[in-house]
Protein backbone atom coordinates (compact mmCIF):
# COMPACT_ATOMS: atom_id res chain seq x y z
CA UNK A 1 0.00 0.00 0.00
CA UNK A 2 1.52 3.09 -1.45
CA UNK A 3 1.32 6.30 1.14
CA UNK A 4 1.12 9.80 0.19
CA UNK A 5 3.98 11.68 2.19
CA UNK A 6 1.92 14.19 3.31
CA UNK A 7 -0.34 11.42 4.83
CA UNK A 8 3.21 9.66 5.79
CA UNK A 9 4.27 11.98 7.65
CA UNK A 10 1.96 11.34 10.97
CA UNK A 11 3.33 7.93 11.08
CA UNK A 12 6.84 8.97 10.67
CA UNK A 13 6.24 11.50 13.68
CA UNK A 14 4.47 8.99 15.93
CA UNK A 15 6.91 6.30 15.14
CA UNK A 16 9.85 8.07 15.25
CA UNK A 17 11.44 5.63 12.96
CA UNK A 18 15.64 4.96 13.47
CA UNK A 19 16.30 6.44 9.82
CA UNK A 20 15.14 9.77 10.75
CA UNK A 21 17.45 12.52 11.52
CA UNK A 22 17.14 14.06 14.86
CA UNK A 23 17.27 17.96 14.80
CA UNK A 24 17.11 21.05 17.50
CA UNK A 25 18.79 23.46 19.04
CA UNK A 26 19.99 22.17 21.95
CA UNK A 27 22.90 24.01 23.64
CA UNK A 28 22.86 26.84 20.86
CA UNK A 29 22.08 30.31 22.07
CA UNK A 30 23.17 33.66 21.37
CA UNK A 31 26.34 35.46 22.35
CA UNK A 32 27.21 31.68 23.96
CA UNK A 33 30.84 32.76 24.55
CA UNK A 34 29.48 34.86 27.29
CA UNK A 35 27.26 31.66 29.22
CA UNK A 36 28.51 28.27 30.85
CA UNK A 37 26.18 25.94 30.65
CA UNK A 38 26.03 24.74 34.35
CA UNK A 39 22.70 22.65 34.03
CA UNK A 40 20.76 20.18 32.76
CA UNK A 41 17.28 18.40 33.44
CA UNK A 42 16.13 15.83 30.04
CA UNK A 43 12.96 14.41 30.94
CA UNK A 44 12.03 11.67 27.91
CA UNK A 45 9.42 9.44 26.66
CA UNK A 46 10.47 5.91 26.31
CA UNK A 47 11.02 4.64 23.16
CA UNK A 48 8.49 2.57 20.80
CA UNK A 49 6.71 -0.10 22.53
CA UNK A 50 4.29 -2.81 21.74
CA UNK A 51 0.78 -1.67 22.02
CA UNK A 52 -1.73 -2.04 25.16
CA UNK A 53 -3.34 -4.61 23.77
CA UNK A 54 -6.84 -6.38 24.57
CA UNK A 55 -6.54 -9.78 26.02
CA UNK A 56 -8.04 -11.47 23.25
CA UNK A 57 -5.49 -10.00 20.46
CA UNK A 58 -2.35 -10.63 22.61
CA UNK A 59 -1.47 -13.43 20.21
CA UNK A 60 -2.35 -11.59 17.11
CA UNK A 61 0.92 -9.84 17.23
CA UNK A 62 3.89 -8.62 14.55
CA UNK A 63 7.63 -9.60 14.73
CA UNK A 64 9.38 -6.90 16.52
CA UNK A 65 12.62 -7.09 15.38
CA UNK A 66 14.49 -4.49 14.20
CA UNK A 67 13.73 -3.11 10.69
CA UNK A 68 16.58 -2.87 8.63
CA UNK A 69 19.71 -5.45 9.09
CA UNK A 70 21.59 -2.66 9.93
CA UNK A 71 19.54 -1.87 13.35
CA UNK A 72 19.13 -5.90 14.16
CA UNK A 73 22.81 -5.94 13.74
CA UNK A 74 23.01 -2.55 15.86
CA UNK A 75 20.84 -4.18 18.42
CA UNK A 76 23.10 -7.43 18.68
CA UNK A 77 25.81 -5.01 19.51
CA UNK A 78 24.09 -3.19 21.99
CA UNK A 79 23.00 -6.55 23.72
CA UNK A 80 26.74 -7.19 24.15
CA UNK A 81 27.34 -3.43 25.52
CA UNK A 82 25.01 -3.63 27.83
CA UNK A 83 26.40 -6.73 29.29
CA UNK A 84 30.06 -6.03 29.18
CA UNK A 85 32.12 -5.88 32.18
CA UNK A 86 32.60 -2.02 31.75
CA UNK A 87 29.41 -1.02 31.49
CA UNK A 88 27.99 -2.97 34.45
CA UNK A 89 30.64 -1.68 36.48
CA UNK A 90 29.68 1.98 35.67
CA UNK A 91 25.70 1.46 36.05
CA UNK A 92 24.02 0.60 39.36
CA UNK A 93 20.48 0.06 39.36
CA UNK A 94 17.60 0.28 42.26
CA UNK A 95 16.73 -2.99 44.04
CA UNK A 96 12.95 -2.32 42.54
CA UNK A 97 14.32 -3.23 38.88
CA UNK A 98 16.01 -6.40 40.04
CA UNK A 99 14.84 -9.42 38.01
CA UNK A 100 14.60 -7.25 35.00
CA UNK A 101 16.09 -7.72 31.65
CA UNK A 102 18.52 -4.69 30.60
CA UNK A 103 17.52 -4.65 27.20
CA UNK A 104 13.93 -5.92 25.48
CA UNK A 105 13.15 -9.29 23.20
CA UNK A 106 14.88 -9.25 19.88
CA UNK A 107 11.70 -9.89 18.00
CA UNK A 108 9.23 -11.01 20.43
CA UNK A 109 6.51 -8.31 20.95
CA UNK A 110 5.70 -8.28 24.58
CA UNK A 111 2.16 -6.23 25.55
CA UNK A 112 3.27 -2.45 26.42
CA UNK A 113 6.90 -3.61 26.63
CA UNK A 114 10.25 -1.94 24.49
CA UNK A 115 10.90 -3.28 21.35
CA UNK A 116 14.30 -3.54 19.19
CA UNK A 117 13.88 -0.27 17.40
CA UNK A 118 12.84 1.72 20.71
CA UNK A 119 15.84 1.27 22.28
CA UNK A 120 18.15 1.58 19.63
CA UNK A 121 15.95 5.92 19.32
CA UNK A 122 16.91 6.35 22.83
CA UNK A 123 20.88 5.31 22.04
CA UNK A 124 20.03 7.39 19.20
CA UNK A 125 18.61 10.32 21.62
CA UNK A 126 21.80 9.62 23.91
CA UNK A 127 24.52 10.25 20.98
CA UNK A 128 22.43 13.48 19.68
CA UNK A 129 22.17 14.99 23.15
CA UNK A 130 26.13 14.05 23.88
CA UNK A 131 27.54 15.50 20.88
CA UNK A 132 25.35 18.65 21.58
CA UNK A 133 26.54 19.18 25.22
CA UNK A 134 30.69 17.92 23.96
CA UNK A 135 31.49 20.91 23.27
CA UNK A 136 30.20 22.76 26.50
CA UNK A 137 31.69 22.56 30.36
CA UNK A 138 28.76 20.20 30.96
CA UNK A 139 30.74 17.17 31.65
CA UNK A 140 33.91 18.70 33.05
CA UNK A 141 34.83 18.97 36.70
CA UNK A 142 32.68 15.47 37.69
CA UNK A 143 29.46 17.13 37.29
CA UNK A 144 26.76 16.00 39.81
CA UNK A 145 24.27 13.25 38.35
CA UNK A 146 21.29 11.90 39.43
CA UNK A 147 18.84 9.19 37.12
CA UNK A 148 15.42 8.36 38.00
CA UNK A 149 13.51 5.85 35.82
CA UNK A 150 9.94 5.45 36.77
CA UNK A 151 8.81 1.44 37.48
CA UNK A 152 7.91 -0.06 34.16
CA UNK A 153 10.01 -2.50 31.95
CA UNK A 154 10.00 -0.10 29.01
CA UNK A 155 11.29 2.99 30.75
CA UNK A 156 14.10 1.05 32.85
CA UNK A 157 15.29 -0.41 29.76
CA UNK A 158 15.34 3.23 27.81
CA UNK A 159 17.27 4.83 31.05
CA UNK A 160 19.42 1.99 30.01
CA UNK A 161 20.11 3.28 26.43
CA UNK A 162 20.40 6.52 27.73
CA UNK A 163 23.02 5.69 30.21
CA UNK A 164 24.95 3.69 27.59
CA UNK A 165 25.24 6.71 25.00
CA UNK A 166 24.81 10.08 26.92
CA UNK A 167 26.77 9.34 30.22
CA UNK A 168 29.01 6.11 30.01
CA UNK A 169 30.95 7.57 26.58
CA UNK A 170 32.16 10.25 28.88
CA UNK A 171 33.18 7.51 31.91
CA UNK A 172 36.54 9.22 32.20
CA UNK A 173 34.61 12.15 33.09
CA UNK A 174 32.09 11.74 35.83
CA UNK A 175 31.49 9.12 38.34
CA UNK A 176 29.36 5.95 38.22
CA UNK A 177 25.73 6.28 37.66
CA UNK A 178 22.67 5.01 40.10
CA UNK A 179 19.71 4.15 38.18
CA UNK A 180 16.66 5.19 40.82
CA UNK A 181 12.97 4.26 40.87
CA UNK A 182 10.30 6.34 41.18
CA UNK A 183 7.26 4.70 41.84
CA UNK A 184 5.03 7.54 39.94
CA UNK A 185 5.44 8.63 36.22
CA UNK A 186 5.72 12.32 37.51
CA UNK A 187 9.14 11.68 39.44
CA UNK A 188 7.65 12.20 43.16
CA UNK A 189 10.77 10.94 44.79
CA UNK A 190 9.44 11.75 48.78
CA UNK A 191 5.64 11.65 50.33
CA UNK A 192 5.65 15.33 49.92
CA UNK A 193 4.28 15.37 46.80
CA UNK A 194 1.96 12.57 45.80
CA UNK A 195 -0.85 10.84 47.70
CA UNK A 196 -3.73 8.58 46.24
CA UNK A 197 -5.49 11.85 45.25
CA UNK A 198 -3.79 12.57 42.26
CA UNK A 199 -4.28 8.85 41.08
CA UNK A 200 -7.69 9.52 41.49
CA UNK A 201 -7.48 12.55 39.20
CA UNK A 202 -5.94 11.01 36.62
CA UNK A 203 -8.66 8.05 36.92
CA UNK A 204 -10.96 10.93 36.99
CA UNK A 205 -9.70 12.58 33.73
CA UNK A 206 -9.63 9.74 31.87
CA UNK A 207 -13.26 8.96 32.58
CA UNK A 208 -14.05 12.79 31.75
CA UNK A 209 -12.03 12.48 28.45
CA UNK A 210 -13.91 9.35 27.56
CA UNK A 211 -17.47 10.89 28.33
CA UNK A 212 -16.25 14.00 25.83
CA UNK A 213 -14.92 12.10 23.62
CA UNK A 214 -18.16 9.88 23.36
CA UNK A 215 -19.97 13.16 23.07
CA UNK A 216 -18.41 15.14 20.43
CA UNK A 217 -17.23 13.30 18.38
CA UNK A 218 -19.79 10.22 17.87
CA UNK A 219 -19.47 9.82 14.27
CA UNK A 220 -15.21 9.35 14.59
CA UNK A 221 -16.21 7.28 18.10
CA UNK A 222 -18.99 4.83 15.85
CA UNK A 223 -15.63 4.30 13.12
CA UNK A 224 -13.36 3.22 15.47
CA UNK A 225 -15.49 1.08 17.30
CA UNK A 226 -16.04 -0.89 13.95
CA UNK A 227 -12.77 -0.45 12.93
CA UNK A 228 -11.68 -2.20 16.38
CA UNK A 229 -14.20 -4.72 16.26
CA UNK A 230 -12.63 -6.00 13.32
CA UNK A 231 -9.19 -5.80 14.22
CA UNK A 232 -9.70 -7.84 17.81
CA UNK A 233 -10.17 -5.08 20.08
CA UNK A 234 -12.50 -4.53 22.22
CA UNK A 235 -14.66 -1.16 22.57
CA UNK A 236 -12.19 2.06 22.11
CA UNK A 237 -13.19 4.32 24.88
CA UNK A 238 -10.77 6.94 23.82
CA UNK A 239 -9.03 7.66 20.10
CA UNK A 240 -5.55 7.15 21.39
CA UNK A 241 -6.30 3.63 22.16
CA UNK A 242 -6.68 2.81 18.71
CA UNK A 243 -3.96 4.91 17.55
CA UNK A 244 -1.69 2.86 20.35
CA UNK A 245 -2.88 -0.18 18.99
CA UNK A 246 -2.24 0.14 15.23
CA UNK A 247 0.66 1.88 15.27
CA UNK A 248 2.22 -1.31 18.23
CA UNK A 249 0.40 -3.70 15.30
CA UNK A 250 0.66 -1.86 11.83
CA UNK A 251 2.48 1.39 11.29
CA UNK A 252 5.71 1.15 13.50
CA UNK A 253 5.99 -2.40 12.48
CA UNK A 254 5.71 -1.14 8.71
CA UNK A 255 3.12 -3.46 7.84
CA UNK A 256 0.37 -1.84 5.86
CA UNK A 257 -2.84 -0.67 7.69
CA UNK A 258 -5.55 -3.16 7.10
CA UNK A 259 -8.18 -4.18 5.23
CA UNK A 260 -11.43 -5.83 6.47
CA UNK A 261 -13.99 -8.35 4.84
CA UNK A 262 -16.31 -5.19 3.41
CA UNK A 263 -13.64 -3.50 1.61
CA UNK A 264 -13.33 -1.03 4.32
CA UNK A 265 -9.58 0.01 4.64
CA UNK A 266 -8.23 2.10 7.62
CA UNK A 267 -6.54 4.92 6.06
CA UNK A 268 -3.24 7.38 6.92
CA UNK A 269 -5.67 10.07 7.30
CA UNK A 270 -8.41 7.95 9.45
CA UNK A 271 -5.25 7.45 11.69
CA UNK A 272 -4.73 11.53 11.91
CA UNK A 273 -8.14 12.35 12.65
CA UNK A 274 -8.15 10.00 15.69
CA UNK A 275 -4.56 11.21 16.95
CA UNK A 276 -5.73 15.05 16.79
CA UNK A 277 -8.82 14.10 18.09
CA UNK A 278 -6.73 12.57 21.11
CA UNK A 279 -4.84 15.98 21.50
CA UNK A 280 -7.89 18.42 21.16
CA UNK A 281 -9.83 16.57 24.08
CA UNK A 282 -7.06 17.80 26.37
CA UNK A 283 -6.87 21.17 24.39
CA UNK A 284 -10.79 21.32 25.34
CA UNK A 285 -10.58 20.45 28.88
CA UNK A 286 -7.67 22.10 30.70
CA UNK A 287 -9.18 25.56 30.59
CA UNK A 288 -12.59 24.02 31.61
CA UNK A 289 -11.77 21.43 34.47
CA UNK A 290 -10.31 22.50 37.95
CA UNK A 291 -9.71 18.92 38.30
CA UNK A 292 -7.63 18.83 35.64
CA UNK A 293 -5.45 21.83 36.11
CA UNK A 294 -4.89 20.69 39.56
CA UNK A 295 -4.26 16.76 38.38
CA UNK A 296 -1.41 18.89 35.45
CA UNK A 297 0.15 20.91 38.14
CA UNK A 298 0.91 18.45 41.17
CA UNK A 299 2.32 15.98 38.01
CA UNK A 300 4.60 19.04 36.98
CA UNK A 301 5.51 20.23 40.78
CA UNK A 302 8.28 17.26 41.51
CA UNK A 303 10.22 17.68 38.18
CA UNK A 304 10.20 21.63 38.32
CA UNK A 305 10.57 21.41 41.93
CA UNK A 306 14.31 19.54 40.63
CA UNK A 307 14.53 22.61 38.54
CA UNK A 308 14.43 25.18 41.07
CA UNK A 309 16.97 23.06 43.24
CA UNK A 310 19.39 23.23 40.64
CA UNK A 311 19.48 26.20 40.32
CA UNK A 312 19.63 27.20 43.97
CA UNK A 313 22.49 25.10 44.53
CA UNK A 314 24.06 26.67 41.58
CA UNK A 315 23.52 30.30 43.43
CA UNK A 316 25.46 28.81 46.73
CA UNK A 317 28.45 26.65 44.46
CA UNK A 318 28.61 27.20 40.96
CA UNK A 319 31.70 25.28 40.64
CA UNK A 320 30.51 21.79 40.12
CA UNK A 321 27.80 21.48 37.07
CA UNK A 322 24.43 19.49 37.51
CA UNK A 323 23.46 17.04 34.98
CA UNK A 324 19.38 15.69 35.89
CA UNK A 325 17.71 12.73 33.21
CA UNK A 326 13.89 11.51 34.05
CA UNK A 327 13.04 8.23 32.01
CA UNK A 328 9.70 8.88 31.55
CA UNK A 329 6.52 8.60 29.69
CA UNK A 330 3.97 10.88 27.42
CA UNK A 331 2.04 11.88 30.30
CA UNK A 332 5.25 12.40 31.97
CA UNK A 333 6.06 15.73 29.38
CA UNK A 334 2.23 16.36 28.63
CA UNK A 335 0.97 18.48 31.97
CA UNK A 336 4.26 20.82 30.94
CA UNK A 337 2.58 21.50 27.60
CA UNK A 338 0.13 22.96 29.74
CA UNK A 339 1.33 24.66 32.70
CA UNK A 340 4.32 25.84 30.96
CA UNK A 341 2.13 27.12 28.47
CA UNK A 342 4.23 25.88 25.36
CA UNK A 343 2.56 26.60 21.96
CA UNK A 344 2.33 23.11 20.81
CA UNK A 345 -0.71 21.72 18.71
CA UNK A 346 -1.75 18.82 16.96
CA UNK A 347 -0.17 15.74 18.18
CA UNK A 348 0.70 14.28 22.31
CA UNK A 349 4.85 13.29 22.89
CA UNK A 350 5.67 10.85 20.19
CA UNK A 351 8.18 7.85 21.18
CA UNK A 352 11.66 9.41 22.64
CA UNK A 353 10.32 12.90 23.07
CA UNK A 354 12.53 15.31 25.61
CA UNK A 355 11.87 18.34 27.58
CA UNK A 356 14.90 19.75 28.61
CA UNK A 357 15.48 22.18 31.02
CA UNK A 358 18.92 24.44 30.22
CA UNK A 359 20.31 26.48 33.20
CA UNK A 360 23.30 28.97 32.08
CA UNK A 361 25.68 31.14 34.16
CA UNK A 362 26.34 34.80 32.61
CA UNK A 363 30.86 34.93 32.75
CA UNK A 364 31.14 38.40 31.38
CA UNK A 365 31.35 41.52 33.55
CA UNK A 366 27.60 43.06 32.30
CA UNK A 367 25.92 43.67 35.98
CA UNK A 368 22.49 42.84 35.30
CA UNK A 369 20.13 41.57 37.93
CA UNK A 370 20.29 37.94 37.81
CA UNK A 371 23.87 35.18 36.89
CA UNK A 372 21.68 32.19 36.68
CA UNK A 373 19.28 32.14 33.26
CA UNK A 374 17.43 29.07 32.03
CA UNK A 375 15.53 28.04 28.78
CA UNK A 376 13.10 25.53 28.24
CA UNK A 377 13.05 23.09 24.76
CA UNK A 378 10.91 20.19 23.45
CA UNK A 379 11.98 18.15 20.98
CA UNK A 380 14.07 20.69 20.27
CA UNK A 381 12.38 23.96 19.72
CA UNK A 382 13.06 26.35 22.22
CA UNK A 383 9.73 27.75 23.79
CA UNK A 384 11.49 29.75 26.32
CA UNK A 385 9.53 32.87 24.51
CA UNK A 386 6.00 31.51 24.93
CA UNK A 387 6.82 31.27 28.89
CA UNK A 388 4.21 34.10 30.57
CA UNK A 389 5.88 34.04 33.57
CA UNK A 390 9.49 35.53 31.74
CA UNK A 391 9.20 39.28 32.61
CA UNK A 392 12.50 39.87 30.36
CA UNK A 393 14.82 37.96 28.47
CA UNK A 394 18.69 38.44 27.77
CA UNK A 395 20.12 36.73 24.54
CA UNK A 396 17.17 34.71 24.31
CA UNK A 397 17.18 33.36 27.74
CA UNK A 398 14.73 33.86 30.96
CA UNK A 399 16.39 34.92 34.44
CA UNK A 400 16.58 31.86 36.61
CA UNK A 401 14.37 34.42 39.57
CA UNK A 402 11.37 33.61 37.61
CA UNK A 403 11.35 30.38 37.28
CA UNK A 404 12.10 30.09 41.08
CA UNK A 405 8.81 32.27 41.69
CA UNK A 406 6.62 30.28 39.00
CA UNK A 407 7.41 27.05 41.28
CA UNK A 408 7.26 28.99 44.40
CA UNK A 409 4.26 31.38 43.80
CA UNK A 410 2.25 30.35 40.71
CA UNK A 411 2.28 26.71 39.54
CA UNK A 412 0.14 25.60 42.32
CA UNK A 413 -1.78 28.97 43.44
CA UNK A 414 -2.54 30.19 40.34
CA UNK A 415 -3.24 27.32 37.67
CA UNK A 416 -4.88 24.69 40.63
CA UNK A 417 -6.05 27.45 43.02
CA UNK A 418 -4.17 25.52 46.18
CA UNK A 419 -1.12 26.18 48.14
CA UNK A 420 0.98 23.03 48.52
CA UNK A 421 0.24 19.63 47.54
CA UNK A 422 -0.69 19.06 51.27
CA UNK A 423 -3.84 20.84 50.66
CA UNK A 424 -4.52 19.25 47.36
CA UNK A 425 -3.79 15.79 49.02
CA UNK A 426 -6.29 16.68 52.41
Amino acid sequence: MKIKEKSHSIIVHHCQFLEEQLSGNEAYIENNEKFDLKGLIVTFRHGERSPLLAPEVKSITPDCSAYFDVDRKSFEEYIDFVNSKDFRNFVTIDKSFDGISWYPERSKCVEGNLTAEGVLQIVKLGNYLRQKYINTNLFKNSPNITMSSSFFHRTFQSGIAFISSFLFPESKSIEKVFLKTSNTTYFCMNKNCTCPKIMNLRKNFEKARSDLYFRHFPELSDELDTMAALMGLQRISHPLSFVDSVLGRYACRRVPLPCFSDSKCLTVEKLREAAETSWKLVQEMFPLSKDLRKLFAAETYPISQTVATVIRKLRKQSTQNHIRVFSGHDITILPFIFTLGLNVTHFLPPYGSRLVFEIYELNSKIVINDSLFFRVLLNGVDHTNNLQFCKSFYSGLCPARYFESFVKNSLLQEIANIQSITELCQ
